[in-house]
């Protein structure tokens, strides 16, 4: 535990289908009932949390923080300028991305930076379950902190990559299909694919900036890519 009070700048360089993207993360023990609300927008499955519960109760640490979501643009000079000096560590992982860490201590850059992050929410990127599991943790022992380490992460960072999300969902009939396809025509616009194409590569058919999309994969049909309609009003 850090002696004083200090954020942690986690910049992390990754090559995605041949391309480099950076992405930077404020790092800090996150209030988890604070000014600022921290919005949940998955469900959850009780047995995941408590299976991140006990991995809090038998380490008494934050081993992987979740990582969150805010909107403040007007932060980046801030890190910028925060990371001008030599990185404190530099990482590299098995896929030849870089990791560089610096600690941010001095009481003017975490007086800045403690006002940047005074935002109207924080969403949950990643994380529903170890957020779930935090909130239990805190409240069933006196001595935890109220906090939960997370990477905080701005909405307009362009290595903010959202990737495909895979789900197989079995027992759908043909007819429930057609009820969903039409339900979904009310918001989605649907796209069919070669059939040929690979269905390793599927993913890289989406973009990584737009509106959203999702491919829809059946047995003897060509698959379909489904896109949200009216993104640029959002």
């Amino acid at each position: 535990q850090d002696a004083q009070p200090a954020y942690y700048l986690h910049e992390q360089r990754f090559v995605l289908h041949g391309v480099w993207h950076t992405r930077r993360a404020i790092v800090a023990a996150v209030d988890l009932h604070g000014s600022v609300p921290i919005l949940p927008h998955e469900g959850i499955w009780d047995a995941n949390v408590d299976r991140r519960l006990r991995v809090l109760r038998d380490v008494r640490l934050d081993v992987n923080p979740l990582v969150l979501l805010y909107e403040q643009p007007s932060i980046g000079p801030l890190l910028d300028e925060c990371s001008q000096r030599q990185p404190d560590v530099t990482a590299y992982d098995i896929d030849g991305g870089v990791n560089r860490i610096w600690r941010m201590d001095a009481a003017s850059d975490v007086r800045r930076l403690s006002a940047a992050l005074q935002v109207p929410w924080l969403m949950i990127a990643d994380g529903h379950h170890r957020y779930a599991a935090a909130q239990r943790m805190a409240a069933e022992c006196i001595q935890h902190s109220g906090r939960v380490l997370a990477a905080c992460v701005e909405v307009s960072d362009l290595g903010l990559l959202i990737l495909p999300i895979h789900r197989l969902v079995t027992g759908v009939s043909p007819a429930q299909w057609t009820d969903a396809a039409h339900r979904l025509a009310a918001w989605f616009d649907c796209e069919m694919l070669d059939e040929s194409l690979p269905l390793d590569r599927l993913d890289q058919v989406l973009p990584t900036d737009g509106p959203p999309q999702f491919i829809a994969v059946r047995q003897g049909a060509a698959p379909e890519r489904w896109t949200l309609r009216g993104w640029d009003a959002l």
